[in-house]
């Protein structure tokens, strides 16, 4: 369980960090390098997020999850899923809730006594459009 929360709280802070007011120092620098050197450090933070995670996990197991969200995240989405809480067993969705509390119960409910070997994520819109970022960049 405290992967769970651990995960909850990463994605948590992150979401913080990207609201918190802009640098005074920053100001009079290209608005574009400003925000290239952004999503360079969330991509870096992200890196290292994921590293924490799958640390003493089957991360073939995590990316098969991480491939099913990618796959399911415009049906999802198109279900008026965003910010609902899934969690995946490999490339199986299980669970899907509005809060982390109703999908912790689902997943009691359905007999998922374990879940440290469970991928949760939080449904974003972001997530679509940084994938497509990501595939756009890596094939020409």
């Amino acid at each position: 369980m405290a992967t769970e929360i651990d995960a909850f709280s990463v994605e948590t802070q992150a979401a913080r960090a990207s609201l918190s007011p802009p640098n005074p120092e920053s100001k009079g620098r290209d608005d574009t390098m400003e925000m290239e050197a952004g999503l360079d450090r969330d991509r870096a933070e992200r890196a290292r997020t994921m590293s924490r995670l799958l640390a003493g996990r089957d991360a073939a197991r995590v990316n098969r999850a991480i491939e099913a969200y990618r796959r399911d995240l415009p049906r999802l989405l198109s279900m008026h899923r965003e910010r609902h809480v899934v969690a995946y067993d490999g490339d199986r969705l299980v669970a899907i809730a509005p809060t982390r509390n109703e999908l912790m119960q689902r997943l009691r409910d359905a007999g998922h006594v374990e879940t440290h070997a469970l991928f949760f994520k939080i449904v974003r819109s972001l997530d679509a459009h940084d994938h497509a970022e990501h595939f756009d960049h890596s094939h020409p």
